[in-house]
């Protein structure tokens, strides 16, 4: 669509620029055309971009949490892991939130880190690391994921729970 949209432009800036016109005008259709094709390559890139996203959203999540570890101590949780840009386009902030809850299921507390390195290309993959201290009486941590894209913060459907029992 794209294509055709361009050439018919071309096509109209050809014929709008041929005839017997002076030179003066000729350029000014140049220039006004030019200035046509500048905002409709914009609004190009942002259906191509609105189109993106509306499929990121049906198909899931842009970050993944590709790999984890936990290691449990006698006070304190270490879990570090790595995520990774699934999409199509660069993603930044990425934000790894750890949801603690006690043996009855009740939310009890929260803490987050960034991954780093804080802007990721389509199919790079950041690393991530939080110390949770005092963790008796947490059984439960659930991580999940947020980002910014296009300045708008976005936040995982997938739910990585770890148990600790």
């Amino acid at each position: 669509m794209k294509r055709e949209i361009l050439l018919a432009l071309i096509l109209s800036l050809a014929i709008g620029c041929g005839g017997k016109s002076e030179e003066g005008s000729s350029k000014g259709k140049v220039e006004a055309l030019i200035q046509e094709l500048k905002v409709l390559q914009q609004r190009i890139d942002n259906l191509e971009t609105s189109a993106e996203e509306e499929e990121a959203r049906r198909n899931g999540d842009r970050i993944k949490i590709i790999q984890y570890t936990n290691n449990i101590f006698s006070d304190y949780l270490e879990i570090e892991g790595k995520v990774k840009n699934v999409g199509k386009r660069n993603v930044e902030d990425i934000q790894v939130i750890f949801k603690r809850f006690d043996a009855e299921n009740n939310f009890v507390g929260l803490n987050s880190t960034f991954a780093t390195p804080s802007v990721l290309r389509p199919g790079e993959v950041a690393t991530f690391h939080k110390t949770i201290v005092d963790k008796k009486g947490i059984p439960r941590v659930e991580l999940s994921l947020q980002w910014i894209y296009h300045n708008q913060e976005y936040r995982s459907q997938e739910r990585l729970v770890l148990n600790f029992d």
